[in-house]
């Protein structure tokens, strides 16, 4: 019997402790950060920001974000996020509005006649969706030129819209 105790108030402070933590990685600013921080050891690139403000689980705000790989050169300004942060449990990313301003994407030119890039797998945008999006000053390029220049994009998603980006790449 007094094992049964000490197992069931071992479980309760258990199920405290890691309450807590989960609540101090999305519910915090420092929490935030910390995640952020981590996320970078599961990217095949390197991650940076300059300030980060805001909670997961309403509205995150990251200004001067940039990433790099060997693929892909990005740079944004400030990027204004919030999603349905209940949907992370099932794996799914659902974004409430998404706002972006001076975008900078460079993608590394191809030098493949069939443009079949194997090492970037966009599987993973399958769980990804929006709702509404904002976007200022976005421009993509490859190492030679200019592709594509939007000056100003606002829409908001709804039901069975949706937007359809293609990447164009030089042949």
């Amino acid at each position: 019997m007094r094992y049964l105790k000490f197992i069931g108030k071992s479980f309760l402070m258990l199920t405290i402790v890691l309450g807590a933590i989960i609540f101090y990685l999305i519910g915090t600013n420092s929490g935030n950060r910390v995640v952020i921080n981590n996320l970078s050891y599961f990217l095949p690139g390197e991650l940076a920001y300059e300030k980060i403000s805001g909670r997961i689980t309403s509205t995150l705000s990251i200004d001067d974000l940039s990433y790099h790989d060997k693929h892909l050169i990005a740079k944004i300004e400030h990027l204004e996020l919030s999603i349905h942060a209940t949907d992370l449990w099932h794996l799914v990313c659902n974004i409430k509005s998404l706002s972006i301003q001076n975008m900078h994407l460079q993608f590394a030119a191809s030098n493949s006649k069939t443009n079949n890039n194997t090492d970037f797998d966009w599987s993973y945008l399958k769980h990804l969706h929006i709702e509404n999006i904002s976007m200022t000053d976005v421009f993509i390029s490859n190492t030679r030129h200019q592709l594509i220049h939007i000056n100003q994009f606002d829409n908001h998603l709804e039901n069975n819209n949706h937007i359809y980006l293609f990447l164009i790449t030089e042949q």
